[in-house]
């Protein structure tokens, strides 16, 4: 039997097998997109803590508390390329210094209780502490409706 061109069950074989490989390239692209995020939003968050960090080592005292999505004032000079009212994980950056209602002083991002992106957040707390995020150097305090995923200077 002489065959020129390819059966309906060998085309299809194909097309499943393509169409497989393409799937699972779909998912790891997203796994790279969410490391991506996870990584931006640490970056975020070390750089406004290292500039608090510097401010205390030199003044003797931590910047004054300022509403989510305004940058500390006294570090303003330092933080130049981040933008508190667009953190890469949604919400808006908080500076908590003295006088904040948040019962650690440290950098935060401010969510509403509906949009909070628990699995993201539960990625960084284990690249960076305890994987529990009730606890540590990185823990999700709810205060209110609002749930502020912090990176906590001084934490118990």
């Amino acid at each position: 039997m002489d065959r020129n061109a390819f059966t309906l069950v060998e085309l299809t074989v194909v097309i499943i097998i393509i169409g497989i490989l393409a799937s699972m390239v779909a998912l790891r692209g997203n796994d790279f997109s969410e490391e991506a995020e996870a990584m931006g939003a640490i970056q975020q968050l070390q750089i406004v803590e290292q500039a608090a960090l510097l401010y205390h080592a030199v003044h003797g005292v931590y910047p004054a508390d300022r509403n989510p999505g305004i940058a500390p004032a006294e570090l303003k000079s330092e933080l130049k390329s981040v933008d508190f009212s667009k953190p890469v994980l949604g919400g808006k950056l908080d500076w908590n210094g003295p006088g904040t209602s948040v019962p650690f002083l440290g950098v935060s991002i401010l969510y509403s209780s509906t949009n909070v992106p628990t699995a993201q957040l539960r990625k960084i707390d284990a690249m960076l502490d305890d994987d529990d995020l009730s606890s540590g150097y990185v823990r999700v305090i709810a205060l209110g409706g609002n749930r502020f995923f912090q990176l906590c200077l001084q934490p118990n």
